[in-house]
């Protein structure tokens, strides 16, 4: 549990700093829910009805161990985790050696597109709501229409992205989880994804970009820059991969 909450932290951090390099400010969790969160919102009489039942959404359900207490025993809830990290200095070169050339913005992205597996413009065009194994928390998969491939240039059409937050009308109570702001069906998003270990599915962390009126927003924050340079440069990062 401790060691997947840290890669999401992790993976949740590069995607913020990436985002700070071409002005977006980091998106805020807030504890309210969304219009989008509310009509994604299932309604069910218990939560067997969002218990996992394929292979791979059982591989999915034992990935998002998150919670510590059945969400069946805590009636209306609102749980949040933050999956974002505290930023820490680069350790202090050795006496002797110079201070490395700092990477450009470009360049950092680069980085970051070729660590990851995947890297798309998609959109979601379904929502499915579940439960973990240990009935603690609820994760949202959702089918991603890929618009766009970066890394590597050719990839599946459409891609099954988990995020480890969800939200559920059981029993007529409000079950809500979140670590990461739920992505809304239909917008275009740029996605930065790594397999969950052995399941059909991709991570779904802050690192997805919301593009929307030609501007670059993340979560709540939007900054009024133009989103063609950081589409080229995604680009350009993703024929560079493997030279």
């Amino acid at each position: 549990m401790f060691a997947k909450t840290i890669a999401v932290a992790l993976a949740g951090l590069l995607g913020l700093v990436g985002l700070a390099l071409f002005g977006v400010e980091p998106p805020l969790l807030q504890p309210q829910q969304t219009k989008s969160e509310l009509t994604q919102a299932p309604r069910v009489a218990s939560f067997a009805a969002l218990a996992a039942r394929t292979p791979g959404e059982l591989k999915r359900a034992e990935f998002f161990d998150y919670g510590y207490v059945p969400l069946a025993t805590l009636g209306e809830t609102s749980l949040s985790m933050t999956s974002e990290a505290p930023e820490l200095p680069p350790p202090p070169m050795p006496f002797g050696f110079p201070e490395p050339k700092p990477l450009t913005a470009e360049e950092k992205l680069a980085l970051k597109v070729c660590q990851r597996q995947i890297v798309v413009i998609g959109h979601p065009e379904s929502a499915k709501v579940l439960i973990n194994k240990e009935g603690t928390w609820l994760f949202t998969d959702y089918v991603v229409g890929v618009e766009r491939p970066f890394h590597p240039k050719q990839v599946s059409q459409q891609l099954i992205v988990s995020i480890p937050s969800g939200s559920a009308v059981v029993g007529g109570k409000t079950v809500s989880t979140k670590t990461v702001p739920l992505l809304e069906l239909g917008q275009s998003y740029v996605f930065f994804l790594d397999r969950i270990e052995t399941s059909d599915g991709f991570l779904g962390t802050n690192e997805h970009v919301d593009l929307r009126s030609g501007t670059i927003r993340s979560g709540s924050a939007t900054v009024a820059r133009d989103a063609t340079k950081y589409v080229a440069a995604l680009a350009s990062a993703g024929q560079n991969c493997g030279k």
